[in-house]
């Protein structure tokens, strides 16, 4: 039996298995996140309504009033509720609820709004009172200072006397305007003064009341600068002071402050781009409302410190030069000498209620300072202090009228003067009219009387006369 040809199975030839190239997994790049810029001090832009769009309407018929969309959680809050209407002392609160535009702390000071309210009723028409008081005072002192005699009237220490009224009469009406605006917009019921009709007139006048703190205080040390002179260089004082040189004095020193006000507000309106609709919010309550109160602190705290120093020195100055003369009292030297102390105790007491009545103001000034950067809620204290320091300030030009006015003799003449100008004109008026009017009553008695003589002469002259 034959057997079946083998054949040998060859198996196909092994494919080895390639695996595809490995490739390392690179993980995406990295973006660091970047938070939105701060945005300090800046009004957050009003959100404009949705207008829907309207089909076109024929000619000859009147289109709808637009659908206007208001946007979600947002409501009209008015300007001055966010500025809280504060005084001129009282700027923290606006500058406060102003940086918190958009954050919590926003919704709950116009919460608070009311309170503040309650009180403004109060406070704005006080300060409007004071300054009241104090414009009819210093009006009347310009008037009696005029009054003097002509050689006390041309003197320089007369000249800064007169400065001291001026000053203290603009600071005054100034704060007077801006309180009687304050006063209008919070007791109208019928709420037809509105915060937006005021426009920027009130941050203004605030702006305006802030400055006005420097000048009286100019005055005052004018007046101890020129005392000075005349206790410690007596004899060069005609040639060292007089009043063209005080006239120069008082009026760069004004010029001086204009300056610095207009370029404050120059400069920062230059440098800063604010939106149109919140452009004098921004300005009188962003960066250059740190630099006024900055400016205004310092040169009031400077100008107390040098005045301060300056009258100690006189002060023992004149002490000593009375233990000199105690001996010689007799002599005209020594009552020249008591004279000029009663003058250099009326200084002092001018110089008195410069720091009694405005050292709260220049502590309130640099304490709004401090709350630049502080987060605290404590709106309601704040808001009082300011207040009170303000009307505190005001008191100023009310007593200094008094002070000089009892203290200098020649001050208590130009008083009387002017009151027999006023009064004893009147009844001199009076009198004089009454004398003519009985005169001339009596000259017309006087020509009836005379007619009616002249008139019986003539009849027994005809009786007596008989025809031939």
């Amino acid at each position: 039996m034959a057997l079946p040809n083998l054949t040998l199975l060859t198996p196909p030839p092994l494919e080895l298995l390639t695996q595809p190239p490995l490739t390392l997994w690179t993980p995406p790049p990295l973006e660091l996140w970047t938070p939105p810029p701060l945005q300090f001090m800046t009004r957050p832009p009003t959100p404009e309504p949705n207008i829907i769009a309207m089909p076109a309407w024929g000619p000859m018929t009147p289109p709808p009033n637009p659908i206007i969309e208001t946007p979600p959680h947002t409501t009209p809050v008015s300007r001055k509720v966010e500025q809280w209407n504060v005084s001129f002392l009282n700027d923290t609160e606006a500058q406060l609820n102003y940086s918190y535009l958009n954050s919590s702390v926003y919704n709950e000071s116009c919460n608070n709004c009311s309170f503040t309210t309650s009180y403004s009723n109060i406070l704005y028409p006080s300060e409007m009172a004071l300054c009241l008081v104090g414009i009819v005072f210093n009006v009347i002192s310009l008037l009696a200072l005029s009054q003097a005699k002509t050689s006390k009237r041309s003197s320089s220490f007369y000249l800064a006397l007169k400065f001291i009224a001026f000053t203290d009469l603009l600071f005054a009406t100034v704060d007077f305007v801006y309180a009687l605006l304050m006063t209008l917009l919070y007791t109208d019921g019928s709420r037809a003064l509105s915060a937006e009709a005021f426009g920027c007139w009130d941050e203004i006048l605030n702006d305006l009341a802030r400055f006005s703190m420097g000048p009286p205080l100019i005055a005052t040390t004018c007046i101890v600068i020129i005392q000075s002179i005349s206790i410690l260089y007596p004899l060069k004082f005609p040639t060292i002071v007089n009043r063209r040189r005080v006239t120069l004095g008082l009026v760069l020193s004004l010029c001086f402050q204009l300056l610095v006000h207009i370029g404050l507000h120059v400069g920062y309106l230059t440098t800063n781009e604010y939106t149109d609709s919140g452009q004098c919010w921004e300005h009188f309550y962003g960066e250059y409302f740190w630099s006024s109160v900055l400016y205004v602190g310092t040169i009031c705290s400077v100008l107390e410190f040098f005045n301060i120093l300056l009258y100690g020195l006189l002060w023992w100055k004149i002490k000593s030069v009375l233990k000199k003369e105690a001996a010689i009292s007799a002599s005209q030297h020594a009552k020249g000498i008591q004279k000029d102390m009663k003058l250099h105790v009326t200084i002092g007491l001018l110089l008195v209620t410069i720091i009694l009545f405005w050292t709260p103001a220049v502590v309130m000034a640099f304490l709004i300072l401090s709350f630049k950067n502080n987060t605290s809620r404590d709106w309601d204290g704040r808001y009082l202090a300011q207040h009170i320091a303000g009307l505190f300030a005001l008191l100023n030009p009310i007593i200094d009228p008094i002070v000089y006015g009892i203290r200098l003799s020649e001050v208590k003449d130009g008083y009387r003067r002017l009151w027999r100008k006023l009064f004893c004109r009147c009844s001199r008026s009076e009198t004089s009219s009454d004398v003519v009017t009985n005169s001339t009553s009596r000259s017309k008695q006087h020509q009836v009387q005379n007619t009616a003589s002249k008139s019986q002469g003539s009849k027994t002259t005809s009786l007596g006369k008989r025809p031939g």
